[in-house]
């Protein structure tokens, strides 16, 4: 496993030598409103345990890695064995960004919520089922909870998207004058 991390970690590093939307990690509104066009643009999968892997390489592209990773996920799993069941998000500007672009926390941890009669997750009661946790994972406790497969692709779809979104913008502006 720990050749799989260290070869992510130069991965990362090698995803932030392209500056942010602004020479840096968004600044005003507009800036927000970009990312939010380039996520819509990537259309990156973020479900179905994509969503740390998302959010990796959200923060690296979008935000030059100064968001946090956050996770949202059921407490009782997470005590019992340290199995992370729920969703992973950055956090930036005081809101949460995911593969749909800007959320509220309750929307990030209802994914912590589980059904308590799944049989996959042999919970006993709701409350084991209801209560979630927030965790601040590093990028590396993420990689060795969900695997690394998808962030390659998706630091391309992500970089790609804002070259397009950026040059659409670009565009604009120059039929404005």
């Amino acid at each position: 496993m720990k050749p799989i991390i260290e070869n992510w970690k130069i991965f990362i590093k090698e995803s932030r030598d392209e500056p942010g939307i602004l020479k840096g990690a968004p600044e005003t509104q507009e800036d927000l409103d970009t990312v939010f066009d380039i996520i819509v643009k990537a259309d990156l999968p973020g479900f179905s345990g994509a969503c740390a892997e998302a959010a990796i390489a959200i923060n690296n592209v979008l935000f030059d890695g100064e968001g946090k990773l956050v996770a949202a996920v059921n407490e009782h799993l997470w005590n019992k064995n340290k199995r992370m069941v729920g969703h992973v998000a950055v956090f930036f500007g005081g809101s949460y960004w995911d593969t749909e672009g800007e959320k509220e926390w309750e929307d990030i941890e209802s994914w912590g919520m589980l059904d308590p009669e799944d049989p996959d997750y042999n919970l006993n009661t709701e409350d084991e089922a209801y209560k979630v946790v927030r965790l601040t994972p590093t990028e590396e406790e993420l990689i060795e909870h969900f695997g690394g497969c998808l962030y390659p692709k998706m630091v391309r779809q992500l970089k790609n998207a804002k070259r397009i979104v950026l040059e659409d913008k670009l565009k604009g502006m120059l039929k404005e004058i």
